[in-house]
């Protein structure tokens, strides 16, 4: 790596230049699941960037599927349990462990399930065993 620039046809030293040790290299290409990223002294270069952009945008896309998706399990298991009668009134609970047919999103097939809407906008309730 060097510590020159070049300008026109000559090679220019900054003044503020720190020397890099010989044992510390800096590749100028990386392979990688993205493709060959290209650097230049360290920094990528445009089509790296833009590479390396759409690859951040892409995992922010996921992690926000993720970490909706128990929302929106719990909104589909509130509905689902409201069509068997109103909130503070049902207690659904499964006879036997889920499987593969269950419809449930994140169902375990070696778990009891029993769930119930608890509605307390009106105030607290009061749960009788």
């Amino acid at each position: 790596m060097s510590t020159f620039v070049k300008v026109g046809a000559q090679q220019v030293r900054f003044k503020m230049t720190t020397p890099i040790p010989e044992g510390i290299v800096v590749p100028g290409q990386v392979s990688s699941r993205l493709g060959t990223l290209k650097f230049f002294d360290g920094f990528p270069d445009d089509a790296t960037m833009e590479k390396l952009y759409d690859n951040l945008d892409f995992q922010r896309a996921v992690q926000t599927y993720l970490l909706g998706l128990p929302a929106v399990s719990m909104n589909a298991m509130r509905k689902g349990i409201l069509e068997w009668g109103p909130a503070n009134a049902n207690l659904l609970t499964w006879e036997t462990l889920v499987d593969s047919r269950a419809l449930g999103l994140t169902g375990n097939c070696n778990t009891a399930y029993s769930m119930m809407w608890i509605d307390l906008r009106r105030g607290p309730g009061k749960l009788n065993w």
